[in-house]
């Protein structure tokens, strides 16, 4: 019996089933766990694909874009030579048409006729492009720019007062340079931003009403400036806050509005109330026909609430009188409806205004010159959003040289004798006087470059 139980126990040939279905069973574990990896290795491929087709669409919609606004400055480019044409066609619809929404694949209606089904199918074929996009073209309204608050380095002249006489030209006022007035600027919009929304929001006035507006734009001031440049008797205060918070200031022209979050003395509800108001992209141009109360402000510090009220149901009309909204052709346009109509300023007044922005490299215009672009590719189930801001950049303006070529034709007239005065006589003297004038009262047309990306982001 005790032989037999021995012989019992030696038997392995149940083991050897046991071990091949162990075997089988990690075999196939290893074989499911191999095809998931398989599987969603392919996946990501898959998604990885459709993601690069879809930026590829967001970039082709970019490009898009640049096509459009290239149209768009052709166009403005001969309304501003031709004056006929500009008075019938508005350069504001114009760029209405240019900055329309767009969407690949092109929608149809079901009340699409055939030809538009069959013209819409065509240039699909020939489009060969695999998935689609959404863009969108808004213009930034902001003219005021933090970057022109940058203190130019002294120019290395050896004649002093040529020198002088240099940043006195480039002034808004005689003695006034750029930086200076362009910080004028900013403090007017800060303090005007904050007190209305003070006054619209009791929570916002108690958490922020003792904020300072200048001293944010002194700080504001310091950040884009190099530190040994800027000299001001709030310099320590804002420093004490970099060194504080142990962080470095920029001490550079900014780049990207989101910058503003990096100033430490600007709260963020500050920021979010301004960004929209301001840009660091050079701006040449202060649309007109794009004004807000805040903007309006800014040109006019003198305007009274009446004026403003007066000035926007004029703009935008009075459903209830029957007025329709006005969009101006001209910049002649608004000077006759700042000056002769609401009684903002007068004619001299706003010269110097006009004289004043140009020095700080703004001109009036009825329509901007940067415009932001959003751009989403879309393959699939892929989405690729690239947003970028596009200038469409003016030519500079000309200097004038009529002050020195009159000097050296007076100079030559002295030199020849009265030759040449008695040929011309009195008149040709009064003629060329008036052509003087004329020169200095009409502005130059203005004239633009090829459009070009300043900024890309993706989100």
């Amino acid at each position: 019996m005790k032989k037999l139980n021995n012989k019992l126990f030696l038997k392995e040939d149940g083991m050897a089933l046991l071990m091949v279905i162990s075997a089988v069973t990690l075999l196939t574990w290893l074989l499911a766990d191999l095809t998931f990896e398989t599987q969603l290795n392919k996946i990501r491929g898959m998604n990885y694909q459709e993601k690069i087709q879809a930026k590829l669409n967001a970039q082709s919609g970019l490009k898009f874009a640049l096509g459009k606004l290239r149209i768009y400055k052709e166009a403005r480019n001969l309304l501003e030579k031709n004056e006929s044409l500009k008075s019938v066609v508005k350069p504001n619809t114009v760029e209405q048409l240019i900055i329309a929404p767009f969407v690949y694949p092109i929608p149809l209606s079901s009340k699409a006729s055939v030809i538009q089904k069959d013209a819409v199918k065509e240039f699909e074929e020939d489009t060969f492009m695999e998935g689609g996009f959404r863009l969108g073209i808004t213009k930034i309204k902001g003219f005021l720019n933090p970057n022109n608050m940058r203190i130019p380095p002294p120019k290395k002249n050896n004649n002093s007062s040529g020198s002088n006489q240099g940043n006195s030209q480039q002034g808004g006022d005689d003695e006034t340079p750029p930086h200076l007035y362009m910080e004028k600027k900013l403090i007017e919009l800060v303090t005007n931003t904050i007190e209305a929304k003070k006054e619209a929001d009791e929570v916002f006035d108690q958490l922020y009403g003792s904020l300072d507006p200048e001293l944010l734009v002194k700080e504001l001031k310091f950040f884009v400036n190099n530190p040994n440049s800027y000299d001001d008797g709030s310099k320590p205060q804002v420093e004490s806050l970099y060194l504080d918070a142990a962080v470095s200031p920029k001490h550079g022209p900014m780049t990207s509005i989101s910058e503003l979050y990096l100033l430490q003395g600007w709260p963020d509800a500050i920021v979010d109330l301004l960004k929209d108001k301001l840009t660091v992209h050079e701006v040449s141009v202060i649309s007109l026909n794009d004004l807000t109360e805040d903007t309006l402000k800014v040109i006019f510090p003198n305007i009274t609430p009446t004026q403003i009220e007066e000035y926007f149901r004029f703009k935008n009309g009075d459903p209830e009188l029957g007025e329709e909204p006005q969009e101006f052709k001209t910049v002649d346009d608004f000077k006759n409806l700042v000056i002769n109509q609401l009684g903002i300023i007068d004619n001299d007044g706003f010269d110097k205004r006009a004289k004043e922005f140009e020095s700080a490299g703004l001109k009036f215009g009825v329509a901007g010159n940067l415009y932001k672009v959003e751009s989403i590719g879309t393959f699939k189930k892929s989405e690729y959003k690239l947003v970028a801001y596009i200038e469409i950049p003016a030519f500079p303006t000309p200097e004038k040289t009529n002050q020195n070529q009159g000097q050296s034709a007076n100079t030559g007239n002295s030199q020849n004798g009265q030759n040449q005065t008695t040929g011309q006589g009195q008149s040709g003297n009064s003629g060329n006087s008036q052509n003087g004038q004329n020169q200095n009262t009409k502005p130059e047309p203005i004239q633009f470059m090829e459009p070009r990306i300043v900024e890309i982001i993706r989100e």
